[in-house]
């Protein structure tokens, strides 16, 4: 058991380590090119499917054997996921990482709101003081807006913090769906659909905005290479992340998120130059300290998972 434990935190910490990568990769890639959103959001959203739909087919899973009363809340599951994934992805070209590394932990926040809303989850004060901080924080980050200085990784556009927080709306509404579909459909069948969505959606707006293909063309090599190592490390995350929930406590494993945040912040310091402020690093910490305390909480058995 205590084995099994061990190697469930180490696969965490390989999980959260490859997501920071990820969206490091992403400010790289904004930072130093004209790709845009899409394009990156259309391979990850293709490698999700090619991914998820070949185990599938390897575990002689039918992608179509869905029970009729789950069909809508999986097509809302992968609507709304999409839907949030890109604003996510679009809220690293318009912040700096270390505050929209910040912003993307709202998504609980929404999820907990939302369930209590659709599904009649029950929110504890706990809950209730972790939704209060975090939106604290959100407030702090709105009105401490830095100017760009000519270093394309410092930009800081008005539009970044609405934007974050659309996406992180639309992904509590994702996973709340996800949470009531339950056990009820396969593992591998909900995000193949969630994949699928995210690539359609974003080969619509390339066609939209880039008919010519004009940036897929002017892909050099080093772009395609990071735009290959943000897809590989996107499906490690979830590769990664599956095995670790299945060693170890659902609670433990979302406490080493807090991974992701130091080592990115890190390197939004030491590597793209950026300086964050105290107003800056008091908005963080209001953000991140309710789910942190929650799930010290929760690792503590103070509140039942």
């Amino acid at each position: 058991m205590m084995k099994d434990n061990i190697l469930g935190s180490c696969f965490g910490i390989l999980s959260f380590t490859a997501l920071a990568f990820v969206n490091i990769l992403n400010k790289y890639l904004f930072g130093t090119t004209h790709i845009n959103t899409w394009h990156i959001s259309y391979w990850r959203g293709l490698t999700m499917f090619g991914f998820n739909l070949s185990v599938c087919l390897y575990q002689k899973i039918s992608p179509f054997d869905i029970k009729k009363e789950y069909s809508t809340s999986l097509f809302f599951r992968a609507l709304f996921g999409a839907a949030g994934q890109v604003m996510n992805t679009f809220q690293f070209a318009l912040l700096s990482l270390s505050k929209a590394q910040a912003m993307y932990y709202t998504y609980p926040l929404w999820t907990a709101i939302i369930s209590w809303v659709l599904l009649k989850e029950r929110l504890t004060k706990y809950d209730i003081l972790s939704i209060l901080s975090a939106f604290a924080g959100v407030i702090i980050l709105i009105f401490n807006r830095k100017t760009n200085e000519g270093n394309a990784f410092k930009v800081e556009s008005p539009y970044g913090v609405p934007v974050a927080l659309i996406g992180t709306f639309f992904i509590g509404i994702g996973d709340t769906y996800s949470r009531k579909i339950g056990n009820n459909i396969s593992c591998y069948v909900t995000p193949s659909y969630l994949g699928l969505f995210l690539s359609m959606m974003n080969a619509f707006l390339i066609l939209f905005i880039d008919p010519d293909f004009r940036a897929i063309k002017d892909y050099s090599l080093k772009t395609a290479m990071i735009l290959v190592a943000i897809c590989l490390l996107s499906w490690l995350f979830m590769l990664f992340l599956t095995k670790a929930y299945q060693l170890e406590k659902a609670a433990r494993i979302a406490f080493m998120v807090y991974i992701q945040i130091v080592f990115s912040a890190a390197v939004d310091v030491f590597y793209f130059g950026n300086s964050l402020d105290a107003l800056e690093v008091l908005g963080i910490v209001f953000i991140i300290s309710g789910n942190f305390i929650v799930l010290l909480l929760k690792c503590m058995n103070v509140i039942q998972s």
